[in-house]
């Protein structure tokens, strides 16, 4: 027996295992660490992007890496489609390769760059949620790339990545890297797929014997027991004992293992998601409540299922229930539909909301009442319309110089309301151009010149306006912090002067609000 890895990232597994001369992929991750040294895609052009300075070793002067690459913060980028860092195929030929178990959706991200165009002919075993779940985040990857194409493809930085400072000089064998499959090596490569069920031996060729086992880590996730007369061979790749919505972890079908292989393990052991998660609810719901929005990157699928369920109860303790939730993806109207259909792989607890007969899961519900909208592109019909956002631009510019025209400046007539400050009105057009601001004069405009009032109200004077009107029985009250209270006992009135402002209450009796406030108008200095 012989074991090859083919993967350097440690949560995108790929092993080669060769047991009574059969060949088996174990798995076929796809590391997508490589998209960090290439340059964004754009939606528009950017001239940001297009106005970087190049970058060229200091003793190198080929013409051909000219404007491959990129400076920015001191780093440099690759100016070129994103390209993938696939399974190694230089240890084995994957033509010799006899069958290929996916353990889940996530694992197998890399089958087109191995079943086409390689000469593969063997088998390919996944269960039904591993494939429709794994098609869609094939679809979205090959959408998301080919939406922003790029012109220029660059590769002969890739003989001079020794020269290259760090991280570019570091990168894991760039010479294999390839550009994204297409479509249709996507539906070839699924084509070849046969699906199986949780505890279904498989026959292989007569030498070994094959069964998935749930391994709880996500819809349809499985362990594959490898079994032969004598021996044992448990493959233990991504797996939780946490209880979310996929069927818990099957423990009995991993004892009095021979060899135990383990992959995809967590690079986090002591981190506790239940933390984590309530920590997530709790920034979103203050985040909400201030009027601000949250983004979240995450899968189509998956863990997306559990933070509806928890952020819409979070939200309706918070008291933002009514706040709508996004579900932005090419793929998320079937992310959405085929949750609902896979019961069979669902927990227990899932399950029973089905016979009840009920929704599995509460995002069914928050769609019929549209508190979750999905959309496929932020420029889908209807997207622009269902989310509104009010943004608050700082200030940053205090002050600025205004041109007055000479005609403009001869009518103004300033007023000194304190020491060494005056105050005037001005009447004009402003102007701006070239970010110069001029108020040029008004033409052919007949207007009342604006009075605007100002000052204390002396309380005196008031009361005294007051009786000149016929109203005598004026109650004073101070209530501290210059704030004086005015009832006037026969009109039902009360009237409260405080230093900034001044307020009158009257029972909807407009013609004596109207007297009142004619009288304080009266009482106070005008310009």
């Amino acid at each position: 027996m012989k074991l090859y890895c083919l993967s350097n990232d440690p949560n995108k597994p790929c092993h080669i295992l060769t047991f009574r001369e059969v060949t088996m992929m174990l798995d076929c991750g796809l590391s997508m660490q490589s998209l960090l040294n290439f340059l964004p895609l754009s939606f528009v052009p950017s001239n940001k992007l297009m106005n970087m300075a190049n970058w060229m070793p200091c003793d190198t002067s080929d013409p051909d890496l000219e404007g491959e690459l990129k400076e920015n913060g001191d780093r440099v980028f690759v100016d070129s489609p994103p390209e993938f860092c696939p399974p190694l195929d230089k240890l084995i030929d994957f033509s010799q390769v006899d069958v290929i178990l996916i353990s889940n959706y996530l694992c197998m991200m890399a089958l087109p760059f191995i079943t086409e165009g390689t000469g593969f002919k063997g088998r390919v075993y996944a269960t039904e949620p591993t494939l429709q779940i794994g098609r869609l985040l094939l679809e979205e990857l090959v959408i998301y790339i080919e939406q922003c194409p790029k012109c220029n493809f660059a590769s002969q930085w890739k003989n001079f990545v020794h020269k290259c400072p760090y991280p570019l000089n570091e990168a894991f064998k760039p010479k294999s890297w390839k550009q994204i499959y297409n479509m249709n090596n996507v539906n070839a490569s699924l084509s070849r797929i046969q699906m199986v069920g949780y505890n279904e031996k498989i026959d292989l060729y007569g030498a070994l014997q094959v069964i998935p086992a749930s391994s709880g880590y996500c819809l349809g996730s499985a362990n594959w027991i490898i079994s032969t007369e004598h021996e044992k061979i448990v493959y233990l790749s991504g797996s939780s004992t946490l209880t979310t919505h996929p069927r818990p972890m099957d423990h009995h079908a991993l004892k009095n293992a021979d060899i135990l292989i383990m992959s995809d393990l967590t690079q986090t052991p002591i981190s506790n998601p239940d933390s984590m998660l309530g920590v997530l609810c709790v920034v979103v719901g203050l985040t909400l409540r201030g009027g601000g929005n949250v983004l979240i990157p995450c899968y189509p699928t998956g863990v997306v299922y559990d933070l509806f369920e928890c952020l819409s109860g979070k939200m309706q303790e918070s008291g933002v229930a009514n706040c709508p939730m996004f579900f932005i993806s090419p793929v998320a109207d079937m992310s959405l539909a085929y949750s609902n259909i896979l019961a069979e792989w669902l927990s227990s607890v899932k399950q029973n909301k089905v016979y009840a007969p009920e929704e599995p899961f509460p995002h069914a519900l928050l769609v019929k009442n549209n508190k979750l909208k999905h959309f496929k592109h932020i420029y889908s019909e209807g997207f622009s319309t269902d989310f509104q956002e009010v943004i608050n631009l700082p200030l940053k510019r205090k002050q600025g110089q205004v041109l007055i025209e000479t005609n403009v400046a001869q009518k103004i007539v300033p007023v000194e309301v304190k020491p060494g400050i005056s105050l005037s009105t001005v009447t004009g057009s402003l102007n701006v151009k070239d970010n110069i601001h001029k108020i040029q004069e008004l033409s052919d405009i007949k207007s009342k010149p604006v009075k605007y009032e100002w000052g204390t109200l002396n309380i005196t004077e008031f009361l005294q306006k007051l009786s000149q009107e016929g109203i005598t029985d004026a109650k004073v009250e101070s209530l501290g912090g210059n704030v004086v209270v005015i009832h006037l006992q026969a009109e039902d009135a009360l009237i409260q002067l405080e230093d900034n402002s001044t307020h009158v209450v009257c029972n909807a009796d407009e013609k004596l609000r109207t007297k009142l406030r004619n009288i304080v108008m009266q009482c106070l200095k005008e310009f």
